[in-house]
């Protein structure tokens, strides 16, 4: 059975132009046969098609290309991280930065926080010396509210 062309398209239309970082980042191409292909994918990965639409060819990190028979593609897979990077911002003097699903919050000295969805339901609280890591990874992409000492700021895992 011949794949949807157009669905095909559509997402890989959408990753070229979505901004990738470097690590987790991967289209895997599988087969009707039970193989996979895992490409890393990076802000110049193009994915392209043959005029006929038999093939579909994923440029590699190192320059090359892999080509594919539409045939023969069982289910295309995107990777990514799930959450957009940021960079650090002071806030009430601490900092705040993070990177993928993970917020990082440090100070000059201890920090009591808070980290709780738009429902209201706390995922994390303590106390940390000088610097904690939350790990949103786990959790459902959405909106979450962080205290951190006095301050509060949004943190959007997507």
């Amino acid at each position: 059975m011949k794949p949807n062309i157009p669905v095909i398209l559509l997402f890989a239309g959408s990753m070229i132009h979505a901004p990738l970082r470097a690590d987790n980042t991967k289209i895997v191409v599988n087969s009707a046969t039970g193989e996979s292909t895992a490409i890393d994918l990076t802000t110049a990965t193009r994915i392209t098609f043959s005029t006929d639409q038999s093939k579909m060819t994923v440029g590699t990190p190192d320059g090359g290309a892999q080509s594919f028979n539409i045939d023969d593609i069982s289910t295309i897979v995107f990777t990514l991280d799930s959450a957009v990077d940021t960079p650090s911002t002071e806030i009430g003097g601490l900092t705040i930065a993070s990177q993928g699903a993970v917020v990082t919050i440090s100070g000059p000295s201890e920090i009591e926080y808070m980290a709780a969805d738009t429902s209201g339901r706390i995922h994390f609280a303590g106390k940390a010396d000088e610097r904690i890591e939350l790990d949103f990874g786990p959790l459902p992409a959405g909106i979450y509210i962080i205290r951190a000492n006095s301050s509060t700021f949004k943190f959007i895992k997507r």
